[in-house]
């Protein structure tokens, strides 16, 4: 295969009824890709988006369910019709204060561990698999409980830390900082497949999950950034298909932060 071809397979994008899911949907299929599974709890949505991209041209495939379901992933990966996965975004998750720590942890951390043992074997020679982490989580955070989500995760461990985490917003972090130790830990065992795998660390978008969030810790935050501005989904969702075409054939096992220098402002690393 040339270095700067599209792998031939089936992208998959979870979280696609709306917001990040919907625009990086978007932006999959205008980067070429022809074949696309989008998955999300919320079918009727997911459908709205689904009538959106056909006019692309390319074939649509909808599966509605919850990412954390047992049989979710076999569902996923049974809708793929026995194609590789050339390319896949899993940008399934839930905010602070939608749920509780427990759920929190289940959505954001244990189904991103769910989804990326379900591709992997799967994947594409050239595939790639983007993840969505958050710049929160470079965030400062109890030094006993970084280490603990910066390990490698067995599925269903996430619950018995519930408690100890405390509150969401807390286990937000945890659960995002552990995505990008994820995209790291695995770098080896999918370039083994020639994939590559990277996590992408946003800042504030322009979605719902940012509209519930706490205004003057949003303004705040922009206060801070070196761009002064919250981002449009696309410029978001612009970066991540970068991440998945040849063109990125030499990055993985690494965070990438979409943030306008958010981070960078607040002085985290």
């Amino acid at each position: 295969m040339a270095a700067r071809e599209k792998p031939q397979g089936i992208a998959i994008v979870t979280g696609a009824a709306r917001g990040i899911g919907a625009a990086c949907a978007k932006a999959i299929v205008e980067d070429g890709w022809t074949d696309l599974l989008i998955c999300d709890l919320n079918g009727e949505l997911l459908e709205e988006t689904a009538q959106k991209l056909h006019n692309s041209g390319a074939r649509i495939t909808t599966l509605a369910g919850d990412v954390t379901a047992p049989d979710f992933m076999d569902r996923m990966i049974a809708a793929c019709e026995g194609k590789p996965v050339a390319a896949a975004v899993h940008a399934a998750g839930v905010a602070p204060k939608m749920v509780d720590t427990a759920r929190m942890l289940e959505i954001n951390w244990e189904s991103a561990l769910a989804f990326t043992h379900a591709v992997k074997p799967n994947m594409a020679e050239g595939g790639a698999l983007v993840l969505i982490a958050s710049n929160t989580s470079y965030f400062p955070i109890d030094e006993e409980l970084k280490q603990v989500f910066e390990r490698p995760f067995k599925a269903g461990e996430s619950a018995a830390y519930a408690e100890r985490v405390g509150d969401s917003f807390k286990g937000y972090l945890l659960a995002k900082r552990g995505v990008r130790a994820l995209a790291k830990s695995e770098a080896v065992a999918f370039g083994e497949r020639g994939a590559r795998i990277v996590s992408v660390s946003p800042g504030l978008i322009d979605t719902e999950m940012t509209k519930d969030r706490d205004t003057e810790v949003i303004q705040k935050m922009i206060n801070e950034s070196a761009t002064k501005r919250v981002a449009d989904t696309s410029e978001l969702a612009a970066a991540i298909a970068f991440l998945l075409s040849p063109k990125a054939s030499f990055i993985t096992g690494c965070d990438l932060l979409v943030d306008g220098g958010e981070t960078a402002g607040m002085g985290y690393q």
